[in-house]
């Protein structure tokens, strides 16, 4: 299934909140009806902002793909292990909210 705002917003980086946060309301509540129409097992969200993130499609947008046992598909890309600094990491990314 694809879910998507019908306003035009192009990636991720966009989106507004409000709308976002109503879409994710809708993934949830497709989850739930897959899971009791469908008997899915489980769910895999998908989503790409930005042509290095293969986004294909210029309109935000999220993929939910219902989950079955043994139904053979392979969502996660085989990444390479990462060897870098976790504690750098973390001290580059740290982000103070001052929204309060």
């Amino acid at each position: 299934m694809i879910i998507a705002p019908v306003q035009h917003f192009k990636n991720f980086f966009d989106i507004q909140e409000d709308v976002l946060g109503n879409l994710v309301d809708r993934i949830k509540f497709l989850s739930l009806h897959c899971q009791e129409i469908l008997d899915a097992e489980g769910v895999n969200i998908l989503h790409a902002s930005g042509e290095c993130a293969q986004q294909s499609i210029p309109h935000f947008h999220f993929h939910l793909l219902p989950r079955f046992k043994n139904d053979n598909l392979d969502t996660w890309p085989n990444l390479p292990v990462w060897d870098g600094d976790s504690e750098d990491l973390l001290n580059i990314m740290r982000v103070t909210d001052n929204s309060t």
